[in-house]
């Protein structure tokens, strides 16, 4: 995965420091994940001074996950999403697991400049939270 280099680094979201008291970095396909997460939290054009069409509108489908419509609806703004960060070429969602609680949806992306297929597990979850399962963050 030495061709994932170029991913970048941002300051960790979390806003933690390490023991020498220099706030953490996030680097590579961690940082790929963040920024999706980021992403995929913030309310579409929320931030349009800075970064035009930034966000999604995956707040508008919250509580009703128990529509199939919804499903489909959730998995097409996640890719529209993801597919406006310029380090992603492609995107494909697959919705796996489905109750009227969570949603879990697998992620495989593939990035621009690399010929690695990157996959995250992605959970939303009805109370408006999502993250990607840890183990998908590679290290």
């Amino acid at each position: 995965m030495s061709d994932l280099k170029h991913l970048g680094a941002d300051i960790r979201s979390d806003w933690k420091f390490d023991n020498k008291g220099d706030i953490i970095v996030v680097k590579d396909i961690k940082n790929l994940g963040q920024a999706i997460l980021n992403r995929l939290k913030a309310d579409l054009n929320t931030y349009n001074m800075f970064y035009v069409n930034y966000g999604s509108n995956l707040q508008e489908h919250f509580g009703e996950f128990n529509h199939e419509t919804i499903h489909e609806y959730i998995r097409i703004e996640i890719e529209d999403a993801c597919k406006r960060d310029p380090r992603i070429q492609n995107i494909e969602c697959i919705v796996n697991k489905i109750n009227s609680e969570t949603i879990e949806c697998h992620l495989k992306i593939s990035v621009f400049n690399s010929n690695t297929i990157l996959e995250y597990n992605l959970v939303l979850n009805n109370d408006s939270s999502i993250y990607l399962k840890e183990n998908t963050l590679g290290e």
